[in-house]
């Protein structure tokens, strides 16, 4: 495991699960802004703070989406050296909710 720790906070009943909304009976994603960075398989991250939601850009072109995530994770993301490794142990080893964008 990385040898930085990330406090994960519990998540209130008011806080969103997912980064989606329902405008008018029709089911809406939020399109979260990524932004590049330096990594052998992630292209690009990006984080909404209003839904919790990560989205990592891989360089194959793969699209996830991890909502519940707090904004001090993504901080760590964007500072470790080792960012693949810490999205496996971290975000994939936490039970996140994933989704598959693309």
């Amino acid at each position: 495991m990385i040898g930085l720790r990330v406090a994960q906070q519990p998540r209130s009943p008011r806080e969103p699960r997912l980064s989606r909304q329902v405008v008018d009976s029709q089911l809406v994603i939020k399109k979260v802004k990524r932004r590049p960075i330096r990594s052998t398989s992630l292209k690009a991250v990006g984080y909404e703070a209003d839904t919790l939601a990560l989205e990592i850009e891989y360089r194959n072109g793969r699209v996830v989406r991890y909502t519940g995530v707090s904004e001090a994770v993504y901080q760590a993301l964007l500072t470790v050296p080792g960012k693949a490794l810490f999205v496996e142990q971290v975000l994939e080893g936490s039970g996140y909710e994933r989704e598959q964008v693309r």
